[in-house]
């Protein structure tokens, strides 16, 4: 990072300096090219405050990558809360919105605070068909917000399945035919 000294005409000197990165740190400090004392200094730089535009969440996947439930199944996702450099904030307090709008009108999500910059967020959607997700943080999107998922049904469950015969002059599919004669039934 560029520090900026200021010459305070005292013999003394004031410097500034702003880093991006947050972590475990070194500073060192040179007079006429030998280090003064107790230099290097070691501090940590914690994470800035959250910008809405540069969270992420687990359902960004490779582009162009179709995101896919399964109705009536459980979903669930992680928001990464991040400062406006791209690091990764390390406490929670963050307020996020999440609206899953689609064929069953809104669907609620239930977001969880795991106070270490991350939020779980659940949701089920019971019903086939597409869904917009939209992640906000104070009304702004989150970094590819909107995002559409895909629920595709879910699978037959034969025992909420019922046979039915059709009557027919040959018989009923399911309780009497005739040899040699096509008979009809039905599944639901």
């Amino acid at each position: 990072e560029r520090v900026h000294l200021i010459d305070m005409d005292d013999g003394t000197y004031a410097g500034t300096y702003m880093c991006r990165w947050a972590g475990d740190l070194s500073f060192n400090v040179y007079l006429a090219g030998t280090a003064v004392a107790d230099s290097p200094y070691r501090f940590l730089v914690r994470p800035g405050p959250t910008l809405a535009q540069n969270c992420e969440c687990t359902l960004v996947k490779m582009p162009m990558s179709r995101l896919v439930a399964i109705a009536g199944t459980a979903c669930s996702f992680t928001i990464f809360a991040k400062d406006k450099f791209g690091n990764q904030r390390d406490e929670g307090g963050d307020e996020f919105t999440v609206k899953c709008r689609g064929p069953m009108s809104i669907v609620q999500a239930f977001i969880t605070d795991n106070k270490d910059g991350t939020y779980l967020v659940e949701f089920m959607c019971t019903q086939e068909g597409e869904y917009f997700i939209d992640v906000k943080r104070e009304r702004i999107d989150i970094m590819q917000s909107p995002f559409l998922l895909t629920v595709d049904p879910a699978p037959t469950d034969a025992y909420s399945c019922i046979a039915t015969g059709v009557d027919t002059e040959f018989g009923n599919g399911l309780k009497s035919s005739q040899a040699g004669r096509e008979v009809i039934f039905n599944i639901q």
